[in-house]
């Protein structure tokens, strides 16, 4: 911070003490009053939303996978820190987990050690995956979007990303506003001005292995599976694509040697072609 930067010349010293003082006498007091003063006004005028986060959000509540108190994963499963304005994210996500992805997700995973999850929203999906795989990679551009996914995910299992996945790094901007009614609806925009956000190429990552990847990009999967081409053939992932059925990612998963294994709602499932198949 600047503030920390300038010698305080009113700052003195003082004498180390004779004993160890007791907790009753230690004062606690703010370093440099006026220059962080001075810095917090100039930080509030310049940034207005600084620290307003939590206006945007509310606690709700719903053991979507009916687990709590069983899974040993998390003391409060049916706890949910959500954007007051969202029901777009909410409703038809949860009611898809529950009837069909959690049961055909997973049906061509071999191992559950590495799953790679973008955009990662406000960390629905994340917690779910992160109670089946040993690390999650969570992406998620959308700066409020990524503070739910951070708090929603209190676990050391997962790995949070304020950032894309594209074709290549680089930085994108988000179209949306901050009282979206669909918190799902933001896309990237790497041509636009304002383009601060960091985008990652999953083969940009030295990955030791990635065992899934579920993508679900508003129109960007292809871009994303693009540039995931050599880890894919590396690694041989399950592959999830929202809009997966798009004739370029047909195609470009074939070429792959994968093949569309399952359909569950509007994510396409791939896996790579066996023997036998």
């Amino acid at each position: 911070m600047a503030w920390k930067s300038k010698p305080n010349p009113h700052r003195v010293r003082p004498p180390l003490p004779e004993r160890t003082p007791s907790l009753e006498s230690v004062q606690i007091v703010e370093p440099y009053p006026e220059q962080v003063e001075s810095v917090m006004t100039e930080t509030k005028t310049n940034s207005p939303l600084l620290g307003s986060y939590q206006d945007y959000i509310e606690i709700r509540e719903l053991d979507i996978e009916r687990t709590k108190g069983t899974s040993g994963f998390l003391k409060n499963e049916d706890i949910w820190f959500w954007v007051k304005t969202d029901n777009g994210a909410w409703t038809g996500p949860h009611q898809d987990w529950e009837r069909s992805h959690r049961h055909k997700y997973f049906k061509k995973v071999k191992k559950f050690d590495v799953v790679i999850t973008a955009g990662a929203n406000l960390g629905m999906y994340t917690r779910f995956l992160a109670k089946k795989f040993q690390r999650v990679y969570a992406f998620e551009p959308e700066p409020l979007n990524f503070h739910c996914m951070v708090i929603n995910n209190q676990v050391d299992n997962v790995y949070k990303m304020n950032a894309a996945l594209g074709k290549e790094p680089g930085f994108v901007f988000t179209t949306g506003t901050r009282t979206a009614s669909n918190r799902g609806m933001f896309k990237v925009n790497p041509e636009a001005a304002g383009a601060f956000i960091p985008m990652f190429s999953i083969d940009s990552l030295p990955w030791d292995t990635v065992d899934l990847i579920q993508l679900d990009v508003e129109g960007y999967e292809y871009d994303v599976l693009q540039g995931a081409k050599n880890t894919i053939q590396k690694h041989k992932p399950v592959v999830i694509a929202e809009n997966g059925k798009k004739k370029e990612i047909e195609h470009f998963m074939n070429q792959l040697g994968y093949i569309q294994g399952d359909q569950s709602v509007s994510d396409t499932i791939y896996h790579h072609r066996s023997k036998k198949e």
